[in-house]
């Protein structure tokens, strides 16, 4: 979508999504947006941890929700995978 058309830019829809996480306490995660090969493009990434797997699934949720109605959005996907939770081991 030209960016003159977009009702928000890429720097408003990270705002918007910091702000989402921000009603997450607990929750570590970062938003970057890289640019294609090109210039045209941009794609937005979302990385999200935290010690509660239902916590996480719900942001996940929500945050692929909103990007969704995001007008001029397009291959929004996520790489969740539910039932395959992950498990850490520190060996001291």
């Amino acid at each position: 979508m030209d960016q003159d058309l977009r009702p928000l830019s890429a720097q408003e829809m990270i705002d918007s999504t910091r702000n989402l996480m921000a009603s997450y306490p607990g929750i570590k995660y970062a938003v970057t947006v890289q640019q294609e090969e090109g210039g045209g493009n941009r794609q937005a990434l979302l990385s999200v941890r935290g010690p509660d797997l239902d916590i996480l699934t719900e942001i996940v949720y929500d945050v692929e929700d909103m990007f969704r109605r995001a007008p001029g959005a397009v291959d929004v996907t996520n790489s969740l995978q539910e039932g395959k939770p992950e498990l850490q081991v520190s060996i001291d």
